[in-house]
């Protein structure tokens, strides 16, 4: 039996996170869909009316699988957007 310990390593230290956008409106957002039919669904009618509601100057949508991780390729992809939206959902 593996045992995963989901504490952070201390010997990093703190990590700063991003500063959070103040509005989406304009912003290019990044979507990164996990196939699960639910969340791909949920996507379908989220997507435009996020489009519609901030004026998103652009949506860039990708795939990845859930529990493996993401390619580099489309990570560096959604790393030129201002916000990524992914989850999982069934």
């Amino acid at each position: 039996i593996e045992v995963l310990d989901p504490v952070g390593d201390p010997s990093i230290g703190r990590l700063r996170l991003v500063p959070r956008l103040r509005d989406l409106r304009g912003a290019r957002l990044g979507v990164l869909d996990t196939q699960w039919r639910g969340f791909t669904q949920l996507l379908g009618k989220l997507v435009p009316d996020l489009r519609e509601q901030f004026e998103l100057s652009d949506v860039v949508m990708r795939t990845g699988v859930t529990g493996e991780p993401t390619e580099d390729r489309v990570l560096a992809e959604l790393s030129k957007t201002d916000t990524v939206l992914n989850g999982l959902c069934n």
